[in-house]
């Protein structure tokens, strides 16, 4: 990215991030430190043209989800304005924009893709 001045870093958190959820203190840290990193990254390659980002998901149809008492995750689904679960599908519109042109002057944000 440095030798050709141009790139782009979409690194994936979690909406986890803005809940109070207890239980999931570990998780809900490293999905922060996510969002810390790329902000502090944007301020290192910004020079280089170059755009770091994040994507925080809500509620994804995961394996570790899945886990997840059934009746929890009818619940967390329902907190969402959309309450359709996301499949991984449901992400290529957001990391597809972060990574366009579209999104040359869009750096150190972190999008909740999540529909809250």
């Amino acid at each position: 990215m440095i030798q050709q001045k141009y790139g782009r870093i979409v690194n994936v958190a979690s909406t986890s991030f803005y809940t109070n959820a207890p239980q999931m203190t570990a998780y809900i840290a490293s999905k922060g430190s996510v969002i810390g990193f790329a902000r502090a990254l944007a301020s290192e390659v910004g020079a280089n043209v170059s755009t770091v980002n994040v994507s925080a998901p809500g509620l994804a149809n995961t394996k570790t989800m899945k886990s997840v008492n059934a009746e929890i995750f009818d619940i967390l689904s329902k907190m969402q304005v959309i309450s359709k679960v996301i499949e991984s599908e449901d992400l290529v519109g957001v990391v597809s924009f972060l990574c366009s042109k579209g999104a040359a002057f869009v750096t150190g944000q972190t999008i909740a893709d999540y529909g809250r």
